[in-house]
C-alpha cells in the first residue's frame, strides 16, 4: 500500500517545473514562490493526515489514496491553465501528505513487537514507491506521451496502491478502532515520528 499509494506523488512532482513553464506557461521566475506554495499544501495535508489517521485508521487510508489519486489525475487538465495551475498545485500538495501518517499508522497497528524494524521498512517503501514512480514518468515522456502524462501515470499508480487498501478495509480489520491500537504509538500523530 505505501510503495503504490505514494509512489504517484513523484511521478509528477519531480516533472513540476518543466509542466509549470513549458506546460501552464509560467515564467520561470515564478517557479520557486509556486514550489512554496505547493510546500503549504504539505504542511496542510501533513497536519489533515495525521488527524485522519488518529480518527479513521484504515479509512483514511483509503480516503487519503483515493484522494491523491483525483488530484493526480485532475492535475493532468490543471496544469495547461495558470490560474487553475496554481489551485491545483495547492491542492495537490495536501493530498502528497496526507497519505504519510495514515500509511505510516497503518505499519504501525501491524508491527506487534518490532515497531522500528516495521517503521524502516515502511519508509524504505516510500522510498522505492518514489523510485518507481520517477522511472514511470519518465518513461512516459520518453515515449511521446508528453510532459502531463506524468500526472496521469501517478494517478494510476496510487490507484493500484487504492485498491490493495480497499481489499484490506473491506477485509478482516475493516472498522477496526483506532483506540484498539497501543495508545503510545498513536498520541500526537507519532506515526510520523519516525518519517
Amino acid at each position: 500500500m505505501t510503495l503504490l499509494g505514494y509512489g504517484g506523488v513523484f511521478t509528477s512532482y519531480v516533472y513540476l517545473a518543466p509542466q509549470l513553464t513549458e506546460v501552464a506557461g509560467f515564467d520561470p521566475v515564478w517557479v520557486t514562490p509556486l514550489f512554496l506554495l505547493f510546500g503549504v499544501g504539505l504542511f496542510i495535508g501533513n497536519t489533515l493526515g495525521g488527524r485522519l489517521a488518529d480518527t479513521y485508521g484504515l479509512g483514511a487510508v483509503v480516503g487519503t489514496v483515493a484522494g491523491l489519486a483525483l488530484v493526480l489525475f485532475l492535475m493532468t487538465f490543471t496544469i495547461t491553465n495558470p490560474v487553475t495551475a496554481i489551485v491545483g498545485l495547492l491542492v495537490y500538495g495536501i493530498a502528497a501528505f496526507a497519505v504519510v501518517a495514515p500509511l505510516q499508522l497503518r505499519v504501525m497497528t501491524q508491527a506487534g513487537d518490532a515497531p522500528d524494524i516495521a517503521s524502516a521498512a515502511n519508509i524504505s517503501a516510500f522510498t522505492l514507491g518514489s523510485a518507481l514512480g520517477i522511472w514511470l514518468g519518465g518513461a512516459a515522456i520518453d515515449s511521446g506521451l508528453g510532459l502531463t502524462s506524468v500526472n496521469w501515470v501517478g494517478a494510476l499508480i496510487s490507484l493500484a496502491g487504492l485498491v490493495l487498501a480497499l481489499i484490506a478495509w473491506l477485509g478482516r480489520d475493516r472498522g477496526q478502532p483506532v483506540h484498539s491500537i497501543d495508545h503510545h504509538q498513536t498520541h500526537g500523530h507519532g506515526a510520523l515520528s519516525h518519517h
